[in-house]
């Protein structure tokens, strides 16, 4: 059977719900659905659709179909006759099709379907005026009851035996015999004679002799209920009188073999009594179920529904193993620590009173003993997590080669190693770092020059921490490198030169530096870092450059041949000014402690030049423009830029790319290009978002007869101009296109006529869903009469229709 479609159940629950015109028990379906016949339970009113009867193969209202012993009163179209079926008491009937009927002799049928004599000529060999006699007709049904054929005898009479449920031929009674105290004239004989009562509710009863009048006994009127075979008790114990309804509540015995059943779902259970801990398993081979061993020792699976690592657990004794896959959306809490993927396995091991687990995902795997066998399990701070240390599966290390903690992926512990440069020589007993072939106990190999602050001299070999020390005065001993790169020990050299722990007893008036015209510069490594001296000394002279500062040859220059560092007690990013390999002047400093900041000059050939602001270390760090006022010594902010976005007259990170706060004043666009082709329109929402919206792909026209109240007016989703008929006036709540909105649909409404014609649009009406609404610019009800206008686009982001300009 089809069930109706989903938009007249809709209607159908709606009626029965909310109409104030439905009476108990009707239904009416179709037009005018609130004028009822009272008389009517369910009615049908439509001039244009039928009632679709049930449409069902023959078959099923055959013997052995699925209605055939439905009940008397259905209805079905039967699609192999292609008829209405009638199931009667007596079975299904079909429902004569009578314009199939045709009239013989002497028959006529009118347009009423009335059926006439004409005039017999013949019937059953006899003609002319044909008179009814017996035997023309045989009835086999009489109240679709069935009439038994069996042959007559004289005298029977026709009876329904219910026995057969037939209509029977039966002999008929031609006397009733009667017997005292009835005479064959029906009167009372004695001892028979009618016997008043002394009182209500008196019944009648026999004393040996004579019928008397006397009250009904009723304490033999007792049932007792007894215990047997499979029953434990039955309560009430011992007999209860009848007078009044009872009830007994009987108990069964489920020990008792009496209830054992020998059958599950309509199959055969073995009657092998089971050991302790088997299952019952089907056994194809014997069509049986059998008393089989469980996956004892075995595996059994399940989905944790938490990430908690503690529900993990393994409480069947007789399985030692259960795999525990991860919930999935979260790490696993209670875990091993560092471990963030999604999708892990826990392996829980059942011991005697503690589980055992084996964690593991993608990069990474630990162990844990937990006490119990039951979630939750129980942790102790002497059973802690414990990772296995892992190294990239690319990796193949190398003898000699020292594993140092290294991450290439997810895995929060992992090792690899770098043998070319961290080495111990087992045989001889040598470590060498920059090395794989050290020559002493401990060779630390030179690094490759680079540029920047390293030198070709330096050696790799770095001590820190020294100012901690307490030096010893200065001796005529240092420690020196020979040509091999060994430390050795050598004369100092400058033991008489200039100290740097600084001199003592200095003369006023001594200075560092030279008396004569000759650069003074000061080295580090043999490597000019500062130099003192005249333009043109320093051979700093510069004629192409902007401005008459580079050509001065007489200028004092200090110049500084290596990077500026500036303390400061940040932990990351110490300030400094330096020239990168390009030549570019940069500064480079820490912003509050661990943040950076960095401004200069860019670009790395000619006329690729340029000047770049980088603040950073989470992506969150604004760059502010402000401006000071000496009158009340204030800070204004004017702009900020912040995660690639813009923000003018705020003190906040911006919303939008472009966010600007106009303090209640416009915002002034000068000098915009003009266009006559029509592009895609620009939006404001009531945060104050500005956004593109795109206009309809094609341009069309359609009139509309707009009346009433529509809550969902159909616009279709290639008309954007519509005209409101002349002389119409109507309401809108909501606007649909009939399909999945499209972001940017636009719609104009207009009317032409000069007067009697309006629409009204209701600003976020609750008639209409959500998607459907309208928002005005008023953010009231909005009407447009005679020859005004409206246009309306449709915003994904604010599911609704946004007017953006009205006429009225």
């Amino acid at each position: 059977m089809k069930s109706l479609p989903w938009k007249a159940m809709s209607v159908i629950a709606l009626c029965c719900i909310f109409s104030d015109k439905l009476f108990a028990q009707q239904l009416k379906l179709g037009m005018q659905p609130t004028i009822l016949d009272k008389d009517a339970v369910l009615e049908l009113n439509s001039d244009k659709q039928g009632l679709l009867m049930p449409r069902v193969p023959k078959s099923r209202i055959t013997a052995g179909g699925l209605l055939f012993g439905a009940k008397a009163g259905m209805l079905v179209y039967v699609v192999d006759d292609a008829s209405i079926y009638l199931k009667k008491t007596t079975g299904w009937v079909r429902i004569t099709d009578f314009s199939s009927v045709s009239a013989g002799t002497g028959i006529s049928i009118d347009a009423a379907g009335v059926i006439s004599n004409t005039g017999v000529t013949s019937f059953k060999a006899r003609t002319g005026a044909v008179s009814p006699q017996e035997g023309d007709y045989n009835l086999d049904l009489l109240d679709d009851v069935v009439i038994n054929t069996t042959s007559l005898a004289n005298n029977q009479v026709l009876s329904f035996d219910q026995a057969t449920s037939k209509w029977t031929n039966k002999t008929a009674l031609t006397s009733i015999v009667t017997a005292a105290p009835v005479t064959g004239a029906g009167t009372a004989a004695s001892p028979l004679s009618l016997i008043a009562g002394t009182a209500a509710n008196q019944v009648l009863k026999w004393n040996g002799t004579a019928w008397t009048a006397g009250t009904e006994t009723t304490s033999a009127r007792k049932l007792t209920i007894t215990a047997g075979t499979g029953i434990k008790q039955v309560t009430p114990a011992g007999a209860q009188d009848l007078t009044a309804d009872r009830s007994w509540t009987i108990d069964a015995d489920n020990t008792n073999a009496l209830w054992n059943a020998n059958k599950l779902q309509g199959l055969g259970i073995s009657t092998t009594a089971p050991a302790d801990g088997q299952i019952l398993k089907w056994n194809a081979a014997k069509s049986l179920y059998e008393p089989m061993d469980d996956s004892t020792g075995g595996v059994t699976f399940a989905k944790l529904t938490t990430p908690d690592a503690a529900y993990a657990d393994q409480p069947f004794p007789k399985v030692k193993l259960k795999i525990w896959e991860a919930p999935g959306g979260s790490p696993v809490t209670n875990g091993p620590a560092g471990v963030t993927a999604h999708a892990w396995t826990i392996l829980s091991f059942r011991n005697t009173s503690y589980t055992t687990q084996l964690f593991f995902d993608k990069a990474n795997l630990a162990i844990k003993e937990w006490g119990g066998n039951n979630s939750p399990l129980t942790s102790n701070g002497g059973n802690p997590w414990y990772k296995a240390v892992l190294t990239h599966g690319d990796n193949v290390f190398t003898d000699g080669g020292i594993v140092f903690a290294k991450k290439t992926s997810d895995a929060s512990v992992e090792v690899s190693q770098d043998a070319g440069n961290f080495f111990y020589d087992f045989a001889n007993k040598r470590l060498g770092i920059g090395t794989n072939t050290p020559a002493n106990a401990l060779e630390i190999a030179g690094a490759a020059y680079t540029g920047g602050s390293l030198t070709p001299a330096t050696s790799g070999l770095r001590l820190k921490n020294l100012a901690t020390a307490t030096p010893d005065p200065s001796n005529t001993k240092v420690l020196s490198i020979n040509a091999q790169g060994d430390v050795i020990v050598t004369n100092n050299a400058a033991n008489d030169n200039w100290l740097t722990t600084g001199n003592v007893g200095a003369a006023a008036g001594s200075f560092l530096g030279n008396r004569d015209d000759v650069p003074m510069i000061i080295k580090s490594n043999n490597q000019t870092y500062l130099e003192f001296g005249r333009r043109d000394l320093l051979g700093l002279t510069d004629t192409e450059s902007y401005g008459p500062e580079y050509s001065d040859v007489n200028q004092k220059v200090t110049h500084l041949r290596s990077a500026l560092q500036f303390e400061s007690s940040s932990r990351l990013y110490k300030p400094m000014f330096f020239v990168d390999q390009y030549g570019n002047f940069r500064m480079k400093g820490s912003a509050a402690s661990d943040d950076i900041f960095e401004f200069g000059a860019t670009g790395s050939t000619v006329n690729d030049g340029g000047f770049d602001f980088i603040i950073g270390d989470d992506g969150d760090e604004p760059i502010i423009f402000k401006s000071y006022n000496y009158n009340g010594r204030v800070f204004s902010e004017m702009m900020r830029i912040q995660r690639g976005k813009v923000g003018i007259g705020l003190t906040a990170e911006p919303a939008k790319v472009l966010h600007v706060n106009a303090r209640n004043d416009a915002i002034r666009l000068q000098n915009l290009a003009t266009t006559t082709t029509a592009n895609n329109l620009l939006t404001i929402d009531a945060n104050g978002d500005v956004r593109q919206v795109n206009k309809n792909s094609t341009s069309s026209f359609t009139s509309m007869n707009i009346t009433g109240t529509n809550n969902a007016l159909n616009v279709g989703t290639v008309n954007n101009m519509i005209r409101i008929n002349s002389g119409y006036n109507g309401t809108i709540n909501g606007i649909t296109n009939g399909t999945t909105p499209i972001d940017g649909q636009t719609i104009t409404f207009y009317c032409i006529a000069t007067t009697g014609t309006s629409l009204t649009f209701n600003n976020n009406s609750n008639n209409a869903a959500l998607g459907n609404r309208i928002y005005t610019p008023t953010g009231a009800a909005v009407t447009i009469s005679n020859q005004g206008n409206a246009t309306l686009v449709y915003s994904a982001q604010d599911n609704a229709w946004i007017m953006i300009s009205f006429i009225l």
